[in-house]
């Protein structure tokens, strides 16, 4: 399954670097030791920072949450600015000088939805230091993070399994047909 998960990585390389680069500096700020420099690995860690884990509950929370939140946003943002072109303007490459450019826009934003979620060791261990028996949070913080650690857990194990890219592709081509 890690040939797979490498080989996905690889096609969603501007996604998994800035990823990897948003948890590395994430990691930093939480005070965590950075184990390894390269974002871009033939492993299960490709496309994120092996680090150790935060002390704080905090720390675990910002590590899961912070570049998968900047990159939904601004992956959103540059899918929609290629994707609005190319799609519903039916933009194509006979008549227009910026289709070149909408079409990397279009790749990077989707390679940025393809790297939303953490590893799985991290999401799990952000919830761990939530709800487990050592970390436990008072229960406002527990009622209002359930539904993102829960979508945090399951969608880093559908982005081990790189299930995410088969369904963005399906996306991105229901659109355009």
């Amino acid at each position: 399954m890690t040939v797979i998960y490498v080989i996905c990585k690889i096609l969603t390389f501007p996604g998994a670097y800035l990823r990897g680069f948003l948890e590395h500096i994430v990691a930093k700020i939480c005070g965590c030791y950075i184990e390894s420099d390269g974002y871009l690995r033939f492993d299960e860690v490709s496309g994120h920072t092996d680090h150790s884990f935060p002390r704080k509950k905090g720390g675990a929370v910002a590590i899961a949450f912070i570049p998968g939140i900047l990159h939904f946003v601004f992956g959103l943002f540059l899918t929609a600015a290629g994707i609005v072109p190319l799609a519903l303007l039916k933009v194509d490459s006979s008549h227009h000088i910026l289709f070149p450019a909408y079409v990397i826009v279009t790749y990077i934003g989707v390679s940025m939805l393809c790297n939303l979620f953490p590893l799985v060791d991290d999401a799990l261990f952000c919830k761990e230091r939530l709800y487990g028996k050592e970390g436990r949070a008072n229960l406002f913080v527990r009622i209002i993070m359930f539904v993102p650690v829960l979508i945090c857990v399951a969608g880093a194990y559908i982005e081990r399994y790189c299930v995410n890219i088969l369904l963005i592709g399906a996306f991105v081509a229901f659109i355009f047909i």
